[in-house]
């Protein structure tokens, strides 16, 4: 199997899922929503108003509430951005991609309390599985958590010698020589944010945290060693995590990069 086919989290709304798991990925969103406003406001420009629709795609929507989060903020921005221009708010398009086993069902049913709330501005939102975009049709494009994935015990160890985790941190600076040597894009922004791994906020103690890797992980883990492992497997995981708050090892800071990227303007 393929490894786009087990590269999902945990489905569903129970207590090793996603949906309940993903405070740390929240965190991140809610420390980066400023830079997302200002993304999303910088593409409504004054010879922009006469556009009808807005495209907008989250790579790597997954199924939790970060999504909501952008969502949110993307309309509240443009609501603003066109309030100041004096011209009218566009229809929003969002398309919400990521790949075909990702729990789309759980997504869309979290969606309500968005469509309310924002019944004053007309919004679509569809997802997009596995596929790709025609050229030229996106104005703004947002991934959290999600790029990375381009790049033990109690388990069988030919297995583990098998076991390959398609997933890359890069440092600041790479990130930079990489889109630099691309270059279809320059870099509007790029800064770096720290958060305490062992941040109250994040996870309430050893117990949180397993449940946070599990949801994670638990879908390619599984697939390579049988489910029959999962919940012994887990259970060391938890052993560790315990030992490392006894010992005060829980405060390591996890780093996450953040970036805004223009598309270059094609020659005519």
């Amino acid at each position: 199997m393929e490894a786009k086919e087990v590269l999902f989290m945990n489905k569903g709304e129970g207590e090793t899922s996603y949906v309940k798991r993903s405070k740390y990925t929240q965190k991140v969103a809610a420390i980066t929503q400023p830079i997302v406003y200002k993304a999303a406001q910088s593409v409504i420009a004054e010879d922009f108003c006469c556009q009808q629709v807005v495209n907008v795609a989250d790579l790597g929507c997954s199924c939790g509430p970060n999504t909501f989060t952008v969502i949110s903020t993307v309309i509240e921005s443009m609501v603003e951005r066109c309030s100041y221009l004096k011209c009218q708010v566009p229809e929003i398009q969002f398309y919400l991609n990521d790949l075909v086993g990702n729990d789309f069902n759980t997504l869309f049913k979290g969606l309500s309390d968005l469509q309310e709330k924002y019944k004053h501005v007309t919004w679509f939102a569809m997802g997009a599985p596995g596929g790709l975009f025609p050229r030229n049709t996106l104005h703004l494009v947002h991934s959290s958590y999600s790029v990375h994935w381009l790049s033990k015990g109690l388990i069988d160890e030919e297995k583990l010698d098998f076991f390959n985790v398609p997933y890359y941190t890069p440092y600041h600076e790479e990130v930079q020589s990489m889109v630099d040597h691309e270059g279809s894009f320059t870099t509007e922004f790029i800064d770096t944010v720290a958060i305490e791994t062992g941040d109250q906020n994040v996870w309430s103690g050893p117990e949180s945290r397993a449940k946070g890797i599990r949801a994670f992980t638990e879908p390619m883990v599984s697939q390579q060693f049988g489910e029959g492992v999962m919940n012994k497997l887990y259970d060391k995981v938890l052993e560790i995590l315990v030992e490392d708050f006894k010992q005060g090892e829980q405060s390591t800071k996890g780093v996450s990069i953040v970036v805004i990227l223009k598309k270059e303007k094609e020659p005519k």
